[in-house]
């Protein structure tokens, strides 16, 4: 399931049916965080390692930025500026994360993207 909140109760803690306990891994199996809730933490290294990795375990080269619009806690970050819900290239822009960080910053950066603007996705296995 895609990391992305496309406005109010759209993030992952409202639609992911499944929350962890035994932890979350890259493609490469390196863990990413013991459990949800370390995946949720806003200390300053939530993460074990970064997320990047594709869907065929190839490390990300060049660009690490990420789409997401979602806050540390799982939830969406902005309610309407996020490409009017991705349907819209032409919207002002949106929150997006880093997938070479282990920091907050692998969910939520300080600010906006334009929409037209091409970025990965996070996806978890639920």
């Amino acid at each position: 399931m895609a990391w992305i909140s496309a406005g109010k109760d759209t993030g992952p803690s409202t639609r992911f049916n499944t929350k962890s306990q035994d932890g979350y891994k890259r493609t490469d199996g390196a863990m990413i965080a013991a459990s949800w809730n370390k995946l949720l933490e806003t200390d300053t290294t939530p993460l074990l390692h970064p997320i990047n990795r594709d869907e065929n375990n190839a490390e990300l080269a060049g660009e690490t930025l990420v789409w997401t619009n979602t806050d540390t806690g799982g939830s969406s970050q902005t309610s309407t500026t996020c490409c009017d819900a991705w349907v819209n290239d032409t919207a002002p822009g949106a929150v997006y994360g880093d997938a070479s960080k282990v920091t907050a910053s692998w969910t939520l950066s300080v600010d906006f993207v334009k929409c037209e603007t091409l970025r990965h996705l996070y996806c978890f296995e639920q």
